[in-house]
């Protein structure tokens, strides 16, 4: 075989293999939402350690935030099943910080425990006045229900400055078994706008990740450049902030605009959800906004001013007649760690002050009388 043949068919293999690499990579995705990593990726890379949701250190890179975290406790939390849901009283409707477990249980089940009872949890993508009317009715309408939204303060603005028609198929998440949505999401995956399924399979995979680790880390020392993910940061103590919280070009930021218009706007949409949900005379409803993590420790970087948005949010929602989980005063006043370094969600610490002030606002709900259900008419 002459070297133009040799050539050429070296040319065609490397072709091969660059193919059935790009296939693999690009396949079907973990959670395509937030990794856009594929199943490969997952089997070379360490368990759940670098793709965990959150992880600001895995948007970096730099060995400088490479803070572990402690291992999950307790079960993981997944939705109810919809069969099951009428049977309890308490419902949390809530994000990934009512699922988080690092060094404690979820924000769901350690209420569990406190109250004695199971609770229904929905984690929905979809917080609109017609979702939230297909609620399944609770079975005994004798005693009061109570359904607690649980959203990050960067959500609020996103979710609720609008009513949103309510998506078709599942609550959770639209249905992929037609062929046009089976198509859709095909394209999704196949043509993305950035490359995070390379990047993750170059940065996370265990042969090449303590390389990209080194290489991030040297470009960081040298010219300061961190991930457009994660840019705000501080190295005494090391901290570091997601973007969605630190962007002045995103509305739902910590320098979004939070005038009183908003305010209202969206204390007015939340009151329709309690609208939509009262089908039973003791159905109860309760807001908890988490804020988030630059809010509470923005101080370790700058002196920018907070406008108070969650305190103003929660006394326009209380205007309304709803209760609320001002947990915003106690996580701010907390000399104690509230939230992870490298991660943007709590500790066992604000786990638990979320749980204390949510047990106030339920003791106080189950003090009140309860009201007998209404009489069925007979024909």
């Amino acid at each position: 075989m002459d070297k133009t043949k040799a050539l050429l068919w070296t040319i065609r293999a490397c072709g091969f293999v660059s193919l059935v690499i790009f296939v693999l990579i690009k396949g079907v995705s973990i959670n395509p939402r937030y990794f856009g990593t594929s199943r490969l990726l997952e089997r070379m890379c360490p368990q759940d350690d670098w793709l965990r949701y959150g992880n600001l250190y895995g948007q970096t890179q730099i060995a400088r935030f490479r803070i572990p975290l402690p291992d999950e406790k307790g079960p993981e939390l997944l939705n109810t099943p919809a069969a099951d849901a009428g049977k309890y009283h308490v419902v949390v409707l809530g994000d990934s910080m009512a699922q988080f477990r690092r060094g404690h249980e979820n924000y769901v089940e350690s209420l569990s425990k406190r109250l004695g009872e199971p609770i229904d949890f929905q984690f929905w993508h979809f917080l609109t006045p017609e979702c939230f009317a297909r609620l399944p009715e609770p079975i005994d309408k004798t005693r009061p229900r109570i359904v607690i939204i649980e959203r990050v303060e960067n959500k609020l603005l996103e979710e609720f400055a609008d009513v949103k028609a309510c998506p078709g198929g599942s609550l959770n998440e639209r249905s992929t078994r037609s062929l046009s949505a089976f198509a859709s999401r095909l394209i999704g995956i196949v043509f993305t706008d950035d490359e995070l399924a390379f990047r993750g399979f170059f940065s996370f995979s265990r042969p090449t990740r303590r390389l990209a680790e080194a290489l991030f880390t040297a470009r960081f020392s040298l010219s300061g450049a961190i991930s457009d993910q994660a840019h705000l940061y501080s190295l005494n103590p090391p901290f570091v902030f997601a973007h969605y919280e630190t962007d002045p070009n995103l509305s739902w930021s910590f320098y979004g605009r939070h005038d009183d218009a908003v305010i209202e706007r969206l204390a007015d949409n939340i009151a329709k959800l309690r609208d939509a949900l009262r089908s039973g005379p003791n159905d109860e409803f309760v807001f908890m906004p988490v804020p988030g993590k630059y809010t509470l420790y923005h101080s370790l970087i700058n002196n920018d001013p907070y406008d108070l948005f969650l305190p103003r949010l929660y006394d326009a929602v209380e205007r309304r007649g709803i209760r609320t989980v001002r947990i915003y005063e106690k996580l701010a006043a907390e000399p104690g760690l509230t939230f992870y370094p490298t991660d943007t969600h709590w500790t066992p610490l604000g786990n638990e002050i979320a749980l204390d002030e949510t047990m106030k606002v339920l003791r106080d709900l189950r003090r009140r009388p309860t009201r007998p259900a209404p009489a069925t008419k007979r024909g």
